[in-house]
């Protein structure tokens, strides 16, 4: 019990440090954001909790480039596997479709999973070697563009 007291107590905490701009947005990704929501589609799938995805999404402005927001929560799912799926299930798409931008192994594994193809970030929150499995690694949010002007 006190453990999840401090769980939620922590997520509160880190919520109200993103509202107050307290963290930093990887340079270039609003405007990549920006770009890429011309040509596709953007969902925001993470494990974060709804007030953590939505406060970055709309402290940093950025909310009006995706389309709405599922949770782990909102869905009744357990992990990013299962979130994507639901995804694509709810936008009537196969999961070849879709391309899963990420920088954590359980991006790639969701990606895998729901046969979608997966463009690994280095410069996020991946320890070393943590994205080895990937077929497509990029050092810079300039790269995703090139990349996926090669996936159409």
């Amino acid at each position: 019990a006190e453990m999840l007291e401090f769980r939620k107590y922590t997520r509160k905490c880190v919520v109200q440090m993103v509202s107050e701009k307290r963290g930093k947005v990887y340079d270039g990704i609003p405007e990549l954001i920006s770009l890429l929501s011309q040509n596709y589609t953007l969902a925001a799938c993470s494990n974060g909790g709804a007030g953590y995805i939505e406060t970055i999404l709309n402290t940093y402005d950025l909310y009006k480039y995706f389309i709405p927001v599922l949770t782990l929560e909102s869905e009744n799912v357990n992990n990013k596997v299962e979130l994507l799926k639901a995804y694509i299930s709810k936008n009537n798409n196969t999961g070849s479709s879709w391309v899963m931008i990420g920088d954590r192994k359980t991006d790639l594994e969701a990606a895998l999973y729901n046969d979608c193809r997966f463009i690994g970030c280095i410069w996020g929150h991946a320890d070393e070697g943590e994205l080895n499995d990937a077929d497509i690694v990029v050092k810079s949010p300039d790269d995703i563009l090139c990349v996926l002007s090669t996936m159409k």
